[in-house]
């Protein structure tokens, strides 16, 4: 199991750009689950007070100054706003803890609700979408030769079933806040060559060079460009020791 998103043509359309309060509830509901099984199986509570609302408020107190949390926003701000991370060293270790807290709420069956009623924990498919536009806005925004050594975001894009350096048609649609379907659309012959997003063929893959993504999402009206800091990239990505301190 991955924490890969995947469009489902047939369900509703997912809400890509999640708020800071969806967030909030991703996070408290992921630590409600966790913490009701610890004390359940301990045999510390019963079940009807792990479904409390008392519990329930102790749980959201406790979120509001937990790691998580923080490391939740920072990469919403990033995948949904655009706001570059302000701490790129520790980006590697940010999205360490978000997919270590999201693999802990894996389960192939509902245990927790089915036999005890108390919430299981949070949902994965916000969390995926959160975890797939992230590193497909970092492939968009920072280019492979920028920090090719110790690029640890790359190093996670194989976790959310993504090539390191070009897009699917569902990363491009994270991105442009479509649904695939859409985007599918746009790559056919019909469409005007201004409008159209060409495709790569390899095989039975279909994949977006980063050139293209970045020219034709520049034009999607609901497309939100990343802000960066001042001479960026040089001065964000340089040598690994500088970042140390080090002098060689």
């Amino acid at each position: 199991m991955d924490l890969a998103y995947r469009f489902d043509e047939r369900a509703p359309r997912p809400t890509i750009r999640l708020s800071d309060e969806d967030v909030f509830r991703l996070a408290a509901d992921g630590l409600h689950g966790l913490s009701a099984m610890a004390e359940l199986f301990e045999g510390r509570r019963s079940y009807s007070d792990l479904s409390s609302n008392s519990y329930r408020a102790d749980i959201e107190e406790r979120t509001k100054h937990s790691m998580i949390l923080r490391s939740l926003r920072t990469v919403r701000d990033y995948a949904v706003e655009g706001r570059f991370p302000n701490e790129t060293f520790q980006v590697g270790e940010l999205l360490h803890d978000v997919f270590a807290f999201g693999y802990s709420q894996m389960r192939s069956f509902d245990f927790m609700t089915e036999f005890y009623g108390i919430p299981t924990g949070t949902k994965l498919e916000p969390l995926r979408i959160l975890l797939s536009t992230f590193i497909a806005r970092w492939k968009l925004d920072v280019p492979p030769e920028a920090d090719r050594d110790h690029d640890y975001v790359r190093d996670w894009a194989t976790q959310v079933a993504a090539d390191t350096e070009t897009f699917s048609l569902g990363e491009i649609a994270l991105l442009a806040d479509m649904t695939e379907r859409s985007v599918r659309n746009a790559t056919q012959p019909k469409v005007p060559e201004d409008k159209r997003l060409r495709i790569v063929k390899h095989r039975y893959y279909i994949h977006v060079d980063r050139e293209e993504a970045i020219r034709w999402l520049t034009k999607r009206r609901r497309f939100v460009r990343s802000t960066f800091p001042d001479g960026f990239p040089g001065s964000v990505f340089w040598p690994f020791w500088e970042k140390l301190g080090v002098r060689l």
